[in-house]
C-alpha cells in the first residue's frame, strides 16, 4: 500500500515596508487586503473578525471547505503560523519568518509543509508542494500592489 506523501518548500521574498506595516498583512483577516477574491475567511473566531493567535477561520465552501487555525501571531517576533486541515485530502502547515532587512523593507520567508491525508491525495499534495516552491514573486507582487494604491 502506497504511504501518504508530506512535502515540505520554502519561499522567501522582500516587501517594501517596515516590518510594522507588513505584519499585519499575513493575519488571515488582514491578508484579504492584497489577496484578491479567492482569498474570503469566514471567521468562527473572534468575532468581530481581528487577527490573533488562536484565530479560528474556514475558507472555500462544501468539499473544498478547509478549517483554519492561527497557531502563533507574534509581531515582536516576526512570526505566524497556520495549521489547516481539508478534510479527506490534506493537512498543512504554515510558518512565515518576518525580519527587517533595512529600515522601509521586510524579508519574509514562508514555509508550507503538507501532508496528504490518505494516498488517493498524493497527487494533489505533490502538485501544490510544486506550486508551493514558486509563490514569492506572485505574494511579492500583490503585496507591492496594495502598497502602493
Amino acid at each position: 500500500m502506497t504511504a501518504p506523501v508530506h512535502v515540505e518548500n520554502t519561499f522567501a521574498f522582500e516587501v517594501a515596508a517596515p516590518i510594522a506595516k507588513a505584519f499585519p498583512l499575513f493575519g488571515g483577516w488582514g491578508e484579504r487586503v492584497w489577496a484578491g477574491e479567492e482569498w474570503s475567511p469566514e471567521f468562527l473566531w473572534p468575532s468581530p473578525p481581528a487577527d490573533a493567535e488562536g484565530e479560528v477561520f474556514t475558507v472555500g465552501e462544501g468539499a473544498d471547505q478547509s478549517i483554519w487555525v492561527n497557531t502563533r501571531f507574534d509581531e515582536a517576533a516576526g512570526r505566524v503560523q497556520y495549521v489547516y486541515v481539508l478534510p479527506g485530502v490534506q493537512a498543512v502547515c504554515i510558518d512565515l519568518a518576518l525580519s527587517e532587512s533595512a529600515a522601509s523593507s521586510t524579508s519574509v520567508q514562508v514555509t508550507y509543509r503538507r501532508t496528504a491525508l490518505g494516498p488517493t491525495s498524493n497527487e494533489h499534495v505533490l502538485g501544490l508542494g510544486e506550486r508551493d516552491r514558486e509563490q514569492g514573486p506572485t505574494w511579492a507582487a500583490a503585496i507591492d500592489a496594495h502598497l502602493n494604491r
